[in-house]
């Protein structure tokens, strides 16, 4: 015995509906970026104030447009994008030691997060 299915109806989508499922998918990746963020900010809090100082004064020395975080082999790498490209544009590791990360935990949820995107 074949068991008979109805023929399903198109749905019929308006216009304005399509752009709020976008509204929406555009909010989820920016929550997406903001996790990321916070817990990016997280790992900073952790890092030792002095090598926040020593940045601190380099970037008032510096128009910078961008600052990128980048995690190299247990520590925080901060590039900086100067508008003046004269200026140095990554931190020399030699004259600031790499910005150690304590907490390694926190370290591979962060790679992992990064890696997430």
């Amino acid at each position: 015995m074949m068991h008979y299915e109805k023929p399903q109806k198109r749905k019929i989508v308006s216009y304005a509906q399509i752009i709020e499922k976008r509204q929406q998918q555009k909010r989820k990746k920016f929550k997406g970026s903001i996790k990321l963020y916070q817990s990016i900010r997280e790992a900073v809090n952790e890092i030792a104030i002095v090598n926040l100082l020593a940045l601190s004064v380099i970037s008032m020395k510096m128009k910078i447009r961008k600052i990128i975080l980048i995690i190299l082999n247990n520590c925080i790498v901060i590039l900086l994008e100067a508008i003046d490209k004269s200026d140095i544009n990554i931190l020399d590791p030699e004259k600031f030691q790499c910005i150690q990360l304590w907490d390694q935990r926190k370290l591979r949820l962060l790679k992992y997060n990064i890696e997430k995107r």
